[in-house]
């Protein structure tokens, strides 16, 4: 029952790691299953070969304490009973006190959790770290053209490198969304000095430039996005999925949902995934006229 225990513990910790969808699940994927099912063989071989083999061929030897290997396994034994009997005297202690044990445990437990509020152990999984560059979001109105998209664009850039810290900016005019070109959304990839020249974080840096553009560029909505490994973005840190099966009703709810955690502060950036469909104008030719006179349905 030990060994059985312990593998499933190890394969209950291993495996849902692995199919998680995030950095750290592409990072430790393959770890994790290779150790799940390192595991699960090690065990069936434990259970199953090992106890064969050794009523086929194993046999019992008593080493003589005069020899090398008598002495190594004698004192080992010797060693490994001392410990057994501390533990013992040790565990019969705590019986005889356990006012004192619980008073001990208790303290442990509060000074453990303490070490997160104070800072000593971080609450991330896997910390972003400061690598010296962000991204920045403009979305226009839809139905703004390509040309004033890179009109307020060029004036964020002017914003942006007139700021100390910025070395280099990366501007994609007509950014993708959803795998689609669209003409008006834009990017910047950020770089600033490294980490030993500048006073302030990249987190702090990236909100300081936001609040500057909102300040000056009316007409536009700013966003951030932190640079990670393999130069991906962090956009979304939290995300809340809503399912069912009316629009209207997900619609409401996710409106309160996103109003509620908008007045918690420290939240940045609430927004919805489903948003207005672009302006468009639909036209429906006369198919009789049309056909009566192609050369106006070629024009139209």
């Amino acid at each position: 029952m030990t060994v059985l225990s312990t593998t499933f513990v190890l394969v209950v910790v291993f495996v849902p790691v692995a199919l998680t969808q995030n950095v750290v699940a592409d990072l430790f994927r393959g770890f994790c299953l290779t150790a799940a099912a390192a595991v699960l063989f090690s065990t069936l071989v434990s259970l199953t070969i090992v106890p064969l083999m050794s009523s086929r061929i194993g046999k019992l030897e008593n080493f003589k304490k005069q020899s090398f290997i008598g002495r190594s396994i004698h004192s080992f034994e010797n060693l490994i009973q001392r410990i057994s009997i501390q533990m013992r005297q040790l565990l019969a202690w705590s019986f005889e006190h356990k006012i004192t044990v619980f008073i001990c445990t208790f303290v442990m437990f509060i000074a453990s959790i303490m070490l997160i509020p104070l800072g000593f152990i971080g609450n991330e999984f896997a910390s972003i770290g400061d690598r010296g560059e962000f991204y920045l979001n403009i979305e226009l109105p839809k139905n703004s053209t390509i040309e004033q998209t890179n009109k307020l664009t060029k004036q964020a850039e002017d914003i942006i490198t007139n700021n100390p810290y910025v070395t280099s900016v990366f501007t994609t005019v007509g950014s993708q969304e959803d795998g689609q070109s669209q003409s008006y959304l834009s990017e910047i990839l950020i770089k600033i000095l490294p980490y030993s020249e500048r006073d302030i974080s990249t987190e702090n840096c990236a909100r300081d430039i936001k609040l500057k553009l909102q300040n000056e560029i009316v007409g536009a909505k700013f966003t951030t996005a932190q640079s990670m490994h393999y130069r991906r973005k962090d956009v979304n840190p939290i995300e809340i999925y809503i399912t069912g099966n009316n629009l209207d009703s997900i619609m409401r709810t996710a409106t309160s949902i996103k109003e509620r955690i908008s007045l918690i502060p420290g939240v940045i950036d609430a927004k919805l995934s489903i948003e207005t469909g672009n302006p468009e104008i639909s036209i429906k030719p006369d198919r009789e006229n049309t056909q009566t006179r192609p050369s106006e349905r070629q024009e139209l």
